[in-house]
């Protein structure tokens, strides 16, 4: 029978233990996809008193009417260098191009694939057209629908709106603090649930792109074929629940209800105040 968990938080007090193999690793931080995973993530940062973030992820999916879309651009005004030219880097932000690869078959698990070849593997259709996430990383899905009929500047328009929703929902989950360092520190990185990956593998992305030293992937309950996906590409990927055929999330989660932005921040608030109270009392030792 399938483990229940009551609620995230009662998934998040079990998933700390099964994590406490990774408490000797420097720089140890926990990040929080939203909204799900940030009361499965604040358990995991109480328990072993490690600092709490979040790293938001925005997916979207290509404009139905080019034309529509273009209207965006007066607002965002956007330089005559940043058309044109595929590599070019406009808004100031570096993108990744995903296409589609011939792969040949995998008789053995692979050995740690960085995610910079990312930028050669196409996403799954539940990833839609592209994806912003924190740190201003951004990944265009070149093997989505429609991906080669879209004009690059109606993409940036777009991207750019989604990234102004991304930086709002950063100042109110955070309450205006600025982001955690993350360069060269273990992240290990929390959801509630993970289906289809597409949204882990973005996050994945992202920290690989700000630098981090170590990603681990945890979560309370995975799809076998998300984890077969992503097992590879990070350091470690821990989960309590790897059911064959998933179901609903209903199966593993008594209470499932929807994650506030009031909560979210009132979670990271309290692991903001107890982290600080810890590393006080431990500098006065």
């Amino acid at each position: 029978m399938d483990r229940i968990f009551s609620n995230r938080a009662a998934g998040g007090r079990c998933l700390a233990d099964k994590l406490a193999v990774y408490l000797a690793r420097p720089g140890l931080i926990v990040l929080a996809v939203p909204h799900g995973g940030v009361p499965v993530a604040a358990e995991v940062a109480h328990r072993w008193h490690v600092p709490l973030d979040v790293l938001e992820v925005r997916k979207f999916n290509a404009p139905e009417d080019s034309t529509a879309a273009a209207a965006l651009l007066p607002e965002i005004c956007l330089p005559e260098s940043a058309r044109g030219s595929r590599g070019f880097s406009g808004l100031g932000l570096a993108w990744r191009e995903s296409t589609p690869v011939v792969r040949s078959p995998l008789n053995r698990r692979r050995k740690f694939l960085p995610f910079s070849a990312e930028k050669i593997e196409p996403f799954s259709p539940e990833f839609g057209f592209g994806a912003v996430a924190s740190g201003d990383f951004r990944v265009l899905n070149r093997a989505a629908p429609n991906a080669a009929v879209v004009k690059r500047e109606v993409i940036e328009a777009v991207t750019a709106r989604e990234l102004k929703v991304l930086h709002r929902r950063e100042w109110v989950h955070r309450h205006g603090r600025p982001a955690l360092e993350l360069r060269n520190r273990t992240v290990i990185l929390v959801d509630d649930v993970i289906v289809t990956g597409s949204t882990m593998r973005v996050a994945v992305a992202a920290l690989r792109e700000a630098g981090v030293g170590a990603i681990i992937v945890a979560t309370p309950v995975a799809a076998r074929e998300a984890y077969m996906e992503l097992r590879d590409r990070v350091n470690g990927f821990v989960t309590l629940r790897l059911p064959r055929e998933f179901g609903r999330i209903g199966h593993y989660y008594t209470d499932f209800e929807s994650v506030s932005d009031a909560a979210v921040r009132r979670q990271l608030d309290f692991a903001w105040q107890e982290n600080i109270a810890v590393t006080s009392g431990s500098d006065a030792s």
